[in-house]
């Protein structure tokens, strides 16, 4: 396939185009082919690198039917977004504050509750130090017992912070799509 026959399919495959559009896009190809043959490449490698018409005017028409989806988009006026803000603000106030900061009330209990159990080997080898022990095996045991306990518990709520966090990351950037109008 010579420049001229590759110009004419693509000029076909982008009639739906305006005039202005498809002659830009025909300017650019005949550029990028007139380059590499002044660079000293054969006319039907550059072609053949390009790839077939059909499928390039296939790929602009889905770019441009995309750039023309998003433009057309209306935009929220101010007002709009302000009212949008307070009845959101307001059924987070009433719907989500109260379990959140229940739950967040059980994640601090339950840290606290990891790290108490975690510090249990250092209690015992202090009551060990002071003589203040009256069963020793079982203490000993118990104090590892717990210890793993707790630094499992430690591992599983480091995670399960790690959830929360982007989980109350992912529904902030949701709130503020809902304001603003954004679609996805």
């Amino acid at each position: 396939m010579n420049q001229e026959l590759f110009l004419q399919e693509l000029s076909k495959a982008l009639k739906p185009l305006s005039e202005k559009e498809r002659n830009e896009v025909l300017f650019d190809f005949e550029e990028h082919i007139t380059e590499g043959i002044k660079e000293g490449r054969p006319e039907a490698d550059i072609i053949r690198e390009l790839g077939s018409p059909k499928q390039i005017a296939k790929e602009l028409m889905q770019d441009v039917t995309e750039t023309a989806s998003a433009e057309q988009r209306p935009k929220k006026n101010l007002f709009h977004m302000v009212c949008s803000a307070a009845a959101i603000s307001f059924l987070n106030m009433i719907f989500v504050l109260g379990p959140a900061i229940g739950i967040l009330g059980v994640y601090v209990g339950l840290c606290g509750a990891a790290l108490a159990l975690s510090v249990s080997p250092i209690i015992f080898v202090g009551m060990v130090m002071f003589q203040m022990n009256t069963h020793m095996m079982l203490e000993f045991f118990l104090s590892l017992v717990f210890g793993s306990l707790g630094l499992l518990l430690c591992i599983g709520l480091w995670h399960l912070g790690k959830l929360l966090y982007g989980m109350s990351l992912r529904y902030i950037r949701y709130n503020l799509k809902l304001v603003t109008g954004a679609q996805t």
